[in-house]
């Protein structure tokens, strides 16, 4: 009880003696926790370590580790031991197959990325994890209709989230629908405009915009000239 104690207050339980499988791995599940935990990250590594030694079959004990892995960016390991945890329990487990997805994604797998976050969203098309990599995926691999139906789903739930709005900007901005880009940008604006990403697409739209102004004076200028 006091091991799950500590981690539900984000504090990693130092009393525990270690001695078996759970008295090993419960104080690790404080890297599951929502902010910067990297602090316990090697003791969660020698921990887990032992758990292993007392279970290297454990489903708990591997996708606990590969999450480890992941976080600390070594992401060959953290396939290697998310799967051992698919493969001994389910390939259907969600949140391993995200995960899996998002390493994908990192590394330039983009088809097997989306692939994975496919398979989460046919068994829960909302979930955002898989809609967002998903989106990430098949932007990268240009399917630009898919990635709008992916962003369109997670700005419904998450309408200020700059990173998505910007990415539907740059797939109207390829469309050239700079009106309805600009106007993304601008609620973007209002919550954030110091992004690099944010600059970049302004630029865009702002040499975009230009030259289509040019396209409409060119002609009126010539007009103009040869009148005078």
């Amino acid at each position: 009880a006091g091991a799950l104690e500590s981690v539900q207050n984000g504090i990693y339980d130092l009393s525990t003696n270690s001695s078996d499988f759970f008295s090993a791995i419960l104080p690790a599940l404080v890297i599951l926790k929502d902010g910067d935990m990297s602090a316990y990250y090697d003791r969660a590594k020698a921990d887990i370590e032992k758990a292993l030694s007392f279970s290297k079959s454990s489903v708990f004990a591997n996708y606990l580790y590969g999450v480890l892995c992941y976080k600390q960016g070594n992401y060959d390991d953290a396939r290697k031991y998310l799967n051992a945890a698919v493969k001994r329990f389910s390939p259907e487990i969600s949140e391993i197959n995200i995960l899996l997805a998002e390493i994908g994604y990192l590394q330039g797998d983009y088809k097997k990325s989306l692939e994975l976050s496919e398979s989460v969203l046919k068994k829960n098309p909302q979930h955002r994890n898989a809609l967002k990599t998903g989106a990430k995926s098949a932007y990268a691999l240009g399917d630009d209709a898919k990635t709008e139906n992916y962003v369109v789903r997670i700005l419904v739930t998450e309408p200020e989230n700059t990173e998505y709005t910007l990415l539907r900007a740059k797939i109207l901005m390829k469309r050239q629908d700079y009106v309805r880009a600009s106007a993304l940008l601008d609620a973007c604006a209002r919550i954030d405009d110091t992004s690099k990403e944010y600059k970049t697409i302004f630029n865009m739209i702002t040499q975009g915009t230009g030259a289509i102004i040019n396209i409409i004076l060119d002609p009126i200028l010539i007009s103009n000239v040869g009148m005078g």
